[in-house]
């Protein structure tokens, strides 16, 4: 039977270079082929081998990941953190590279390490690539990755060249993707008011997780000094599992018994793995009752008589304020301050009509965290024995998907005048096209009737419109249909004020999925598409380009 098969196959292989033979005399000179080997014959077969051409063939990686990278806005020369990846042309032919730039988020960018360069020596990396590649040949890219919040990002590093299969090669870049994270607000130390001796005085402490992602396991909060006692805590049940991007509270207690300055700390352990233990200073001071006067700040929704503290709440909504149960044991209240300690990146609340009035108000203008502080003075200018009062206001987001929009305009002195820039967010269905009624949602198309007729639970909706600077337009839509829904901007009027600078932020269920900040629209009539939007689920895909005035479909 061996020698059969040995027989079999020399019929084979001498029939086989007949043909060929054949092919060869008839057939006009070719350019000779390339050198295959033995792997490319064997897994694509002979003819495989001769059909196939010369063509540069771009490889890189598919998506770079950067687990949390606290931001460190406190340095100006911090650079970030960085990850290395190669570039090879796998190909046969030289791969021409056009063009590589990272589009989705200014928070990444890319620099080349020099050849031969130690893998951390970023001293000599350039901003210049290798326009050619030669078969087998390759070069690294430096992906900088340099947040300035802890929450997640996306863009994509994108490589333009002349691989016939794939001209423009994607690498999605993912950040702040890691494990989870604790944010301690206040954040250094405590700092408890003044109170009368035998006072009770206590501060709130927010823990959040900071962590779009992972749960964060709270396991202890403790008094690791409470100073013989005079400081307690209370609402402090550990262990504790805090959902992503969600926050607990404790308060740090203390009895005033004396004028004396006291110090105590607070020790939090997580499985944070850059913050495992966190230890929080705390100072406390009791008052005479003819030190100075007592700040007390009531706080509530415009329209609701609920006083609760917390405030949570929708964006949009009016927060009233009033200070007027602030009293002196031995005088009068004659001033009063309130202060917006803490804001949404890109919020415009202030306080109305002043800072200075007993009751006041301001408006939750964007989704987010809101600290305002109150403090008072008596007839002799001192100011309240129990500090700076808190009201705290947290804006939740309840719509499947809910888009906010706001700009910067340099040329623009005083965005909250009548006399600004005016941008549109624009949301447009499948069916429609851009600034066309009624599919395309717009400060002319505010509240369209899309999916089922005459429910109006799964329409979109624009609920605030901006025409004349800094936003935010606002545009929500629960129920969303299985289509691709596409967002864009269009900047309707520069006013002679030069470019604006566009950011759009996308939640999804009620959380912060994606953002794009600070996008240039240098005057009248350019639009950015922003990004699609994929129904039922909300998932983001970045679109990101620019154009004189809509797009043609």
């Amino acid at each position: 039977m061996g020698g059969n098969e040995v027989l079999d196959k020399t019929n084979w292989l001498t029939a086989l270079a007949m043909i060929l033979t054949t092919v060869a005399c008839s057939d006009p000179p070719s350019p000779p082929a390339r050198d295959v080997g033995t792997a490319d014959t064997a897994d694509g077969g002979l003819a495989d081998a001769l059909t196939t051409r010369d063509e540069p063939d771009i490889a890189t990686d598919d998506e770079v990941v950067f687990g949390r990278v606290p931001p460190n806005t406190d340095d100006s020369n911090w650079e970030g953190e960085w990850k290395r990846m190669t570039v090879q042309n796998v190909g046969e032919a030289p791969l021409v590279i056009e063009d590589i730039y990272v589009t989705g988020s200014d928070n990444f960018r890319v620099t080349y390490p020099a050849q031969g360069a130690e893998v951390g020596d970023v001293s000599r990396d350039t901003e210049s690539w290798p326009e050619t590649l030669a078969p087998d040949a390759s070069f690294d890219v430096r992906v900088w990755f340099r947040p300035d919040d802890n929450l997640p990002e996306q863009a994509t590093l994108v490589f333009e060249t002349n691989d016939p299969d794939e001209s423009v090669r994607e690498v999605l870049l993912w950040g702040g993707s890691g494990p989870p994270c604790l944010e301690v607000r206040p954040g250094d130390q405590i700092n408890l008011a003044q109170g009368e001796p035998g006072q009770e005085v206590r501060e709130r402490v927010y823990l959040q997780n900071c962590s779009r992602s992972r749960p964060l396991q709270v396991s202890r909060v403790q008094m690791s000094d409470d100073d013989e006692g005079r400081f307690g805590l209370e609402s402090a049940s550990t262990p504790v599992e805090v959902p992503p991007g969600e926050r607990i509270w404790f308060d740090v207690v203390f009895q005033s018994v004396d004028e004396q300055t006291h110090t105590g700390e607070v020790l939090i352990t997580s499985d944070d793995p850059s913050h495992g233990q966190i230890r929080l200073p705390v100072f406390a001071r009791g008052a005479s009752d003819t030190d100075c006067p007592f700040a007390r700040a009531d706080a509530w929704v415009a329209g609701s008589d609920e006083r609760t503290r917390p405030i949570v709440t929708s964006p949009l909504e009016g927060i009233m304020l009033d200070a007027s149960r602030s009293f002196d044991f031995d005088g009068s209240v004659e001033r009063y301050e309130w202060t917006i300690l803490e804001r949404p990146e890109g919020s415009s609340a202030r306080i109305l009509p002043s800072s200075d009035s007993v009751e006041a108000r301001f408006f939750v203008d964007l989704a987010g965290f809101y600290m305002v502080g109150l403090e008072v003075y008596d007839d002799e200018g001192n100011a309240s024995c129990n500090g700076r009062q808190l009201v705290i206001v947290e804006a939740v987001v309840a719509d499947d998907i809910y888009i906010e929009l706001l700009w910067e305009t340099p040329g623009d002195s005083d965005p909250t005048d009548y006399d600004g820039t005016d941008l549109d967010l624009h949301y447009l269905h499948p069916q429609g096209e851009w600034d066309q009624a009624p599919w395309d949602v717009w400060g002319y198309n505010a509240m369209p009737d899309w999916g089922m007729q005459g429910d109006q639970e799964d329409d979109p909706r624009l609920l605030s419109d901006d025409t004349y600077g800094g936003g935010p337009e606002v545009i929500a839509h629960s129920q969303l249909e299985s289509v691709e829904y596409r967002l864009g901007v269009f900047y309707r009027g520069d006013n002679d004020l030069g470019p604006s600078y566009a950011t759009v932020r996308v939640y999804v269920g009620g959380e912060l999925e994606w953002a794009y900040p600070a996008k240039e629209l240098s005057q009248t009539g350019a639009f950015w598409e922003v990004a699609t939007i994929e129904g039922p689920d909300g998932s983001i895909t970045p679109v990101d380009e620019v154009y004189e005035g809509f797009p043609e479909e």
